[in-house]
Order: C-alpha cells, then sequence, then structure tokens
C-alpha cells in the first residue's frame, strides 16, 4: 500500500495530533514507532503501524519508500 504520509513517532505529543489530524481527512498513514504494543490502538483510529529502531536506516528507507511525504520528530535526547 502507498501511504501519502509516514509519521516517524506518531505516538508522542506532536505526532498524536498530526496523525488525528490526518485521519480526520481520511488520509491514508503509517505511523513508525518503536513500541509494539501500540500497533492496535493506531490500527483501531485507521493508521498502519510498523515498529523501527532510528538506528536501522534500511528499515526506515523501506517505510519511507511507502510514502509520499515522511514527518521525522527528533526526540529531544539521542536515541542511544
Amino acid at each position: 500500500m502507498k501511504y501519502t504520509h509516514a509519521i516517524v513517532g506518531g505516538s508522542g505529543h506532536i505526532g498524536t495530533a498530526l496523525m488525528a489530524a490526518l485521519l480526520q481527512q481520511q488520509q491514508p498513514v503509517l505511523v513508525i514507532g518503536h513500541d509494539a504494543a501500540k500497533a492496535k490502538d493506531w490500527e483501531a483510529k485507521g493508521a498502519a503501524y510498523e515498529v523501527a529502531d532510528v538506528r536501522d536506516a534500511h528499515r526506515l528507507a523501506a517505510l519511507f519508500s511507502q510514502a509520499e511525504r515522511v514527518f521525522i520528530l527528533n526526540p529531544p535526547a539521542p536515541p542511544d
């Protein structure tokens, strides 16, 4: 499936607000997060959810290639 948007950090404060707005507009969205337990919640809202480590460039590239646009919000601390 081709998504209009892929959001890294989609389950944080800003990402959650962005995802809610996009889903309200019926945009096909992919949330990329690190917590597999959050997948069911996002899928119930209408978004796809994939687990990825932000240090895994190959995995992120594969996920990014499924979207027209990517939104990345850096965490406030280094991911390591």
